[in-house]
């Protein structure tokens, strides 16, 4: 759509809007996922997201997967003491301001694994595209989308846009697919999946 030396679009700018493009993709659609390690410190119990991660869809101590808790568990398992140094095998852990913190606080140093959904790295003239490479030609509809409004054609960029949208569903919906693989679709009963070890651990 640019033509060739013209400066109508810097090619800063057509980056940036890859980037959005980039972000819309990875924000509603959680397209970019990462695996990521670190290894935990004796006694110490909060570990700071990795930077570009921005969902957390598994986390594992040494090997075993760790079950999510939110704050009235917490206070369960440390009979309402937030400050307790109780530590021993990290089984559950909590998030808050994009820090997880472990419960027991770890008495080893082992393997912590996430299991991450991320957003993309910003652009440069030698990146490569976070967001998986099926998805590379839906951006130019969002791109084109938004550099048509320059030239006041609205019609012409709603019409990309529209497609950018029924992209990203269908993305959304590909995704959702991919979790259900090698799975019988069923509904699972939440009272099943409550961990009654909570209330014993104390």
């Amino acid at each position: 759509y640019n033509a060739i030396g013209s400066t109508f679009w810097s090619q800063a700018e057509i980056y940036d809007l890859i980037y959005f493009a980039e972000m819309d993709l990875a924000d509603r659609a959680h397209v970019i996922e990462q695996t990521y390690s670190t290894t935990t410190v004796a006694s110490t119990q909060e570990y700071s997201f990795p930077t570009n991660a921005i969902g957390v869809k598994r986390i594992s101590w040494y090997g075993v997967p760790l079950k999510k808790i939110e704050f009235k568990e917490d206070d369960i398992i440390t009979a309402n003491n937030t400050a307790t140094t109780s530590s021993g095998d990290p089984r559950y852990y909590y998030i808050w301001n994009r820090t997880i913190s472990l419960r027991p606080i770890p008495s080893s140093a082992q393997t912590l694994k996430l299991w991450t959904y991320d957003q993309p790295g910003t652009l440069t003239a030698v990146s490569t595209l976070d967001v998986p490479l099926k998805y590379h030609p839906d951006i130019v509809d969002y791109v084109v989308g938004k550099m048509v409004v320059k030239d006041e054609k609205y019609d012409l960029s709603k019409w990309y846009l529209d497609r950018w949208e029924i992209a990203v569903k269908n993305a959304m919906k590909s995704k959702q697919k991919e979790k259900r693989n090698d799975s019988f679709a069923y509904v699972k009963d939440e009272a099943s999946l409550l961990d009654t070890t909570v209330i014993g651990f104390i």
